[in-house]
This record gives structure tokens, sequence and C-alpha cells, in this order.
């Protein structure tokens, strides 16, 4: 009468990592500030075609189809958080993270910081930043979030999965359970 027992099996350790979501790892990206003048068309770490520029510690975009920025730093299959200040802004900025893999399309309010959760894809490891924007972008930023794979329309705010109910997607962690296992 309102009595269990235990018989034969105890429970683990809590088997799900960062579970809270507070640890995102290191900053991926070099110069996300742009402040090697030159060195941001001229070095290997950021790839840009003509007319993207550094102005003054800015990459600045005219508005022309087809150019980016971009650097080879994603793994596919991997969740990560991707920070950037916004300091002018006309049109959509287009974010692939690999090549085919749209993860952000938006025009961005100027004066503004934005923070999205992308899970990599597509053809290569590259994270674009670009196409139809006319604007400036500063401090970017990408760090792994480890252990998760974040679908479309999850995000991290506050230690927390939040889910916008915008798509049809999963949040999940692999490798944490063993079919064979009671």
């Amino acid at each position: 009468s309102g009595l269990v027992e235990m018989v034969g099996r105890t429970l683990g350790s809590n088997l799900v990592q960062n579970g809270d979501f507070s640890e995102v790892g290191t900053d991926l990206v070099q110069n996300g500030t742009f402040d090697l003048g030159s060195e941001l068309i001229d070095n290997s770490d950021w790839s840009v075609n003509s007319p993207v520029t550094n102005d003054n510690g800015l990459l600045t975009f005219s508005g022309v189809s087809g150019t980016y920025a971009s650097q080879d730093i994603l793994t596919s299959g991997k969740s990560y958080k991707v920070t950037f200040d916004v300091l002018a802004s006309s049109g959509d900025l287009t974010i692939f993270a690999g090549a085919a893999n749209q993860v952000y399309d938006e025009s961005p309010t100027s004066n503004s910081t934005v923070t999205i959760y992308v899970t990599s894809g597509g053809v290569n490891n590259r994270i674009y930043f670009g196409n139809f924007f006319t604007g400036q972008i500063q401090n970017v930023s990408v760090k792994e979030v480890p252990d998760w794979s974040l679908g479309t329309g999850w995000s991290v705010e506050n230690n927390k999965a939040i889910y916008s109910g915008t798509a049809n997607a999963n949040l999940s962690q692999s490798g944490i359970l063993t079919s064979s296992k009671q």
C-alpha cells in the first residue's frame, strides 16, 4: 500500500551531457573583429569576393547578389552559437552553415546584436555571410554547442532550450542510450 521497492536495479548517473546548456566551446572565428585591415582579404582565414570589403574594422557588404565572406571552421552535424553585431542594415542578410544549408535569411536591425543557433550541414564546412545584404557587421563569433543537435526553431537562452514552434524539428543528443541496456 504505497510502498515502492527497487528490485535488483538502480539508476546510474545522469547520462545527458551539458543538460543545462551552459557550456559552449571557444570562438572558432579568426579575426571576427576585422581589425587586421587588409589581412581580411589577404590571409586564408576569411575568403571574400568583391565587393565585400573591410572598412576600418567593419565587414561591409554592398547588396550585390552572390557576394559572401566565409570561413572554413564548421564540422557537419554539429551545432553552433553564432553572434555578430549589425551596425548598418538594408535588405536581407543570408547565412549558410555549409554550402546549400541556409540557416538565416532576415533583415537585421541596425545597431543590434544577432544571436542564432545553427546546425552545420551542406556541401562543405564553411560559414557564409552575405548575398543581397547592404550593411556592415563586426564582432563575428561562432562557438560550438557541445553534445546537442539543435533542429530548426531551437535556440538556447539563459541555459534553457527554447522552441519557437515554427518548424517540425528535434532537439537531440546522441550516444547516451544503449538499446540493449536495462
